[in-house]
């Protein structure tokens, strides 16, 4: 006689024998098991868990050193070019009241590519920060938040990347649209300071 079973039974039968394989290792092994196969397909070989521990450090060790290194790679490149201001226009114009200095904005917006470009490739170089930075007072500000579209607004920013010149006033010294190379930007700086 043939035993009947049901399509539920099994079903239910095939789940259960899943569920028991899925969970035969705990949650905290699982990585290091990752680890571990993703080693043995390159290695071809088989360990213990003391030696998986030292193939989990060697990685780790290894994933920190490459991180490190990206950062000491890109902080040197930020610190030749423009210094920009961080924190609220009002500040900025205090500070350029205090030292006489012209406020220099660079309008952006986010999702512009010249304001990219303009940020990797001009604001970086060391000539240009070496000016900007000591006869302007230079605020980075993105005209897509409440306070750039205020300035915006007052100064009819409708394009990016715009290149604001303000006096400490508040008065518009010069109002520039667009990208500029390194050159178009030393020589419109030095016309206005």
């Amino acid at each position: 006689m043939i035993s009947a079973f049901t399509p539920s039974q099994v079903q239910k039968n095939s789940y259960q024998e899943r569920k028991d394989i899925s969970c035969k290792t705990e949650p905290h092994d699982r990585p290091a098991i990752i680890l571990l196969w993703i080693h043995f397909c390159v290695k071809k070989e088989r360990y213990n868990y003391l030696s998986l521990y030292k193939l989990t450090k060697n990685y780790f060790i290894l994933i920190l050193g490459l991180l490190l290194l990206g950062t000491t790679s890109i902080a040197p490149r930020a610190q030749n070019g423009i210094s920009f201001e961080h924190g609220k226009f009002s500040d900025a114009k205090k500070l350029a009241k205090e030292t006489n200095k012209i406020i220099f904005i660079d309008s952006y917006a986010q999702w512009c590519g010249p304001c990219k470009k303009m940020a990797a490739q001009v604001f970086t170089d060391a000539d240009v920060g070496k000016y900007f930075n000591s006869n302007f007072i230079n605020v980075k500000m993105d005209m897509e938040e409440i306070e750039g579209m205020l300035v915006g607004r007052r100064h009819s920013v409708n394009f990016y990347p715009t290149l604001l010149f303000i006096k400490p006033t508040g008065e518009l010294v010069r109002k520039e649209v667009g990208y500029h190379s390194k050159a178009q930007l030393l020589s419109l700086a030095k016309r206005i300071n």
